[in-house]
């Protein structure tokens, strides 16, 4: 049975017109959902790109895997915990051939992505699909089924990447300005200049600007889902998609001043809500969606036991979630995600979220948000001053977490201190996404 996860970076879910959009931003995705099992409310580990991406291929939370973007490192970086065992090896001792295509930066194999890889090589995302192509055509065996990683950053900031005709998609009133930036920003030639240029234009908390942000991220979405149809068009030719087990998801979403800011790197629902559809081999299960929340770091999980794989890494804290397609057993872990550097936590517990996100709301402080997730699933009512009975419970509640995430992490890390050197290749994408200047 072929495997194939599709990571598309930065991609929050209620910009999906299949999650509820009011924007048509994902046709090639809607279809896809009719063929698969749509999981309304999947939860990310972390805002960030690499913990969230260690996560799922380790099913561990970011305390215990200890992964923080490769920027965040200048030039040096701790090699991955030897003890925390990744799905791809676990796959490739299973009798798969791993593949993977991936947009670089903070999914580079210094990150410890690249374990258990027969291929791992960074693609652009103009090129995913026909080197997608080519590496089915080169790695195929009758005898070994495939695993393959997709990976891009075209929802990521600067909102500028793709044909322009698409991105621009969305931008009506706005699209000779909104197209001279784009040129503009396009022209120059380092990525991380590119980022600063593209800010200089707009303020996020102005409404006017606001709504050009959008309007071009979610011409990002909808080159996105060009895209992913060249993908399964791919898929199609080469025999495999039927037969596939397909996953669409994102690492974590995009902040629109919803809570005062913008990109990805805080605790709230816009940026930790993401997608998560699957279509299982001859679209068992198909057209099923499902509304309890879910976590991201239990893919795998679910994955080997959707596959029969009973041996799973002992480093493996996520379980699986195919109990809710298949009606017997009991799914219901403790949802919670990790702020980038893993020293602040957000959870969910009795119809109520916790977050530890430092910050200023109507220029007051604040340290702690609770929100009644029923009545409030946007998080905009700050319940912290209002209830401070359930805030010192759940404070205390978070700080029992912390603690028995990170006496798990002390079974896996990797002692020796030993750092790897950062090549330039690994910078010049960093650079390229604007992590580091």
């Amino acid at each position: 049975m072929p495997i194939v996860l599709l990571s598309i970076d930065t991609l929050r879910a209620d910009h999906l017109s299949c999650y509820g959009y009011n924007r048509e931003t994902s046709p090639s995705v809607d279809r896809f959902a009719v063929e698969s099992v749509l999981f309304e409310n999947a939860i990310s580990p972390s805002p960030v790109t690499t913990p969230a991406h260690i996560s799922i291929f380790t099913a561990t939370a970011p305390v215990v895997h200890g992964r923080k973007n490769i920027s965040s490192s200048k030039r040096h970086y701790e090699p991955f915990p030897a003890g925390i065992i990744s799905a791809a090896e676990v796959l490739k001792a299973n009798g798969y051939i791993t593949l993977g295509l991936h947009g670089g930066a903070n999914v580079e194999g210094l990150c410890g992505l690249k374990r258990g890889f027969d291929y791992y090589a960074y693609v652009p995302p103009e090129s995913l699909n026909s080197r997608l192509a080519e590496v089915i055509q080169s790695y195929r065996t009758s005898a070994s089924p495939l695993f393959i990683f997709l990976h891009h950053y075209v929802c990521h900031d600067p909102y500028t990447r793709g044909p322009k005709d698409l991105r621009l998609r969305f931008a009506k009133g706005h699209e000779q300005e909104l197209a001279s930036i784009i040129d503009e920003v396009e022209a120059l030639e380092a990525y991380g200049l590119r980022k600063r240029r593209f800010w200089q234009h707009f303020d996020i908390a102005d409404p006017v600007d606001r709504e050009q942000l959008t309007a071009l991220y979610d011409g990002g979405i909808f080159c996105s889902d060009s895209l992913f149809a060249g993908t399964q068009e791919v898929l199609q030719r080469e025999g495999l998609y039927d037969d596939a087990l397909f996953i669409v998801l994102s690492d974590h979403g995009e902040e629109f001043f919803e809570h005062g800011g913008k990109l990805h790197s805080r605790l709230f629902i816009e940026t930790l809500h993401v997608p998560l559809l699957i279509k299982f081999p001859h679209q068992e299960f198909a057209g099923r969606r499902v509304p309890g929340d879910i976590r991201t770091i239990d893919l795998f999980p679910t994955v080997f036991e959707y596959l029969g794989i009973k041996k799973w890494p002992p480093s493996f804290e996520g379980r699986s979630f195919l109990p809710l397609l298949l009606k017997r057993g009991t799914y219901n872990p403790l949802i919670m995600s990790f702020s980038p550097p893993g020293n602040r936590i957000r959870f969910h517990e009795q119809g109520f979220v916790f977050a530890h996100e430092p910050g200023l709301n109507e220029k007051k402080k604040i340290r702690y948000w609770v929100f009644d997730r029923k009545n409030d699933p946007g998080e905009q009512i700050n319940l912290a001053e209002a209830r401070p009975d359930l805030l010192r419970k759940m404070e205390l509640r978070s700080q029992e977490i912390m603690r028995g995430q990170k006496q798990l992490s002390l079974l896996f890390r990797n002692s020796s201190r030993l750092r790897e050197k950062i090549d330039e290749d690994v910078m010049e994408q960093l650079r390229a996404l604007g992590y580091v200047r």
